[in-house]
């Protein structure tokens, strides 16, 4: 961490990901209990593990009446990041992708569209 510009590595593709937080999201973490170089921990007070955090997100969401799933979320984040002009190796730098086709799923049909319209 330097400043608000955060680097971590992706769990699944080992990829290298680099963001910048917001200063608000930054008071919310440092209000927050967190663990040793964790952003969320879990009721024990440790470590979500990956499934663990998917179950413990979702169970929140359903009492919200909200249906979506982490994943669902990310999903959801990578296509209004397309829509808004994102272009694939960006997609791929922020969501850690190390295969463009994944980042492809979300640019053409974002393409698709503005193209169109142009």
């Amino acid at each position: 961490m330097c400043g608000n510009i955060f680097t971590f590595k992706n769990q699944m593709t080992g990829s290298q990901i680099t963001v910048e937080f917001p200063q608000a999201l930054l008071t919310v973490i440092e209000a927050t209990e967190t663990g040793d170089l964790t952003f969320l921990i879990s009721e024990a007070g440790t470590p979500f593990g990956t499934a663990s955090f998917g179950n413990w997100f979702r169970d929140r969401c359903n009492d919200a009446d909200i249906k979506k799933s982490a994943h669902g979320i990310r999903k959801l984040s990578a296509t209004l990041t397309a829509k808004a002009g994102a272009a694939t190796h960006e997609l791929m730098a922020q969501y850690g992708w190390s295969n463009v086709k994944q980042a492809e799923l979300y640019t053409k049909g974002a393409d698709r569209v503005r193209l169109g319209i142009n």
